[in-house]
């Protein structure tokens, strides 16, 4: 903060609307009853200052570039004096330095801030760029000690409870519950600053019906669609199958419908059974099978004596 000393140089030979401006700028915070000073002089209740003079003076102050936290309370002046500089605020006041990544979220939120400063008439384009800038925020306020931020947060907190309640029912129900989702979201920064007690109760009152209600999922029961009998048999349900038996079963000509085989155990067994069994004598089954000279004695009439004689063997 500035020494007194230095803050009287800063505001020598200025008048009333500068030296209440500057004296904005310089402080930690902007006090209130400067914001009030420039609030007459810019809406003409001093007789002593002409208001066009006032608001010209002002917009020469933003044109210039300033540090990024000075430029931060030049939009919140910006934001607590809208209806009189919101048309004129401008991207051109951010110094753009860079020296380290505290300097690098500052400016971010700078030109978010800015940009939310341009939006005004654009309820959901507001939400949704106070949705981006929530992150942001946090970052701040839990690594770095910066009273405009805090100061900042609490006046984007009464905006979007502002721009809450006054969504358009009449919209896109997809487009409302994802402002709702961005509002609900953006509100949970309330709990790394302190609120006044009316706030903290406002925030309290707020139903977000739209994006709490859930849908149950409906599980209905699959049915094989093949009936045996289309008038008396009931649906059968589809039957599962076990790997093991998979090569056991055929698919027969109905589809979906299978026949079981020999119980796996079982066939095993028997191929085991088989496997014991020894092997019959090679020569004894020759022996029993009968030879082609006897098939044919056995099946055709064949002469004893005569040309076809020789067929016949001893």
């Amino acid at each position: 903060m500035f020494n007194s000393f230095t803050r009287n140089m800063r505001i020598l030979n200025k008048d009333m609307v500068e030296t209440s401006w500057l004296k904005c700028l310089i402080d930690d915070t902007p006090k209130q009853k400067h914001i009030l000073i420039l609030s007459k002089c810019l809406g003409g209740e001093l007789n002593n200052v002409n208001s066009q003079e006032a608001l010209k003076k002002i917009i020469l102050r933003m044109q210039h570039p300033q540090k990024i936290i000075t430029a931060l309370k030049s939009y919140y002046l910006v934001h607590v004096l809208r209806q009189y500089l919101a048309p004129y605020v401008t991207d051109s006041t951010i110094e753009l330095q860079q020296k380290s990544t505290a300097d690098a979220v500052l400016q971010s939120v700078a030109f978010l801030y800015y940009s939310y400063l341009k939006n005004f008439s654009n309820n959901y384009e507001q939400i949704n760029i106070l949705y981006k800038m929530h992150r942001q925020l946090e970052v701040l306020i839990l690594k770095l000690d910066v009273p405009i931020i805090k100061c900042i947060t609490i006046k984007l907190i009464i905006d979007i409870i502002f721009l809450y309640e006054s969504l358009n029912k009449q919209d896109e129900q997809t487009k409302r519950i994802r402002a709702v989702k961005q509002v609900k979201r953006f509100l949970e920064i309330k709990q790394y600053i302190q609120l006044p007690q009316e706030l903290l109760y406002k925030i309290s009152t707020l139903n977000f019906y739209e994006i709490e209600q859930q849908i149950p999922i409906q599980i209905q029961p699959v049915f094989n669609n093949y009936i045996e009998d289309k008038v008396h048999s009931p649906q059968k349900p589809l039957l599962k199958l076990e790997v093991q038996f998979i090569n056991q079963r055929k698919l027969s000509t109905f589809a979906n419908e299978w026949d079981d085989q020999t119980d796996f155990k079982c066939l095993k067994q028997q191929i085991q059974n088989k496997s014991l069994q020894q092997s019959p004598n090679r020569r004894r089954v020759a022996s029993q099978t009968p030879n082609r000279t006897t098939q044919i004695r056995d099946n055709f009439f064949i002469p004893s004596q005569g040309p076809l004689s020789f067929i016949m063997m001893s």
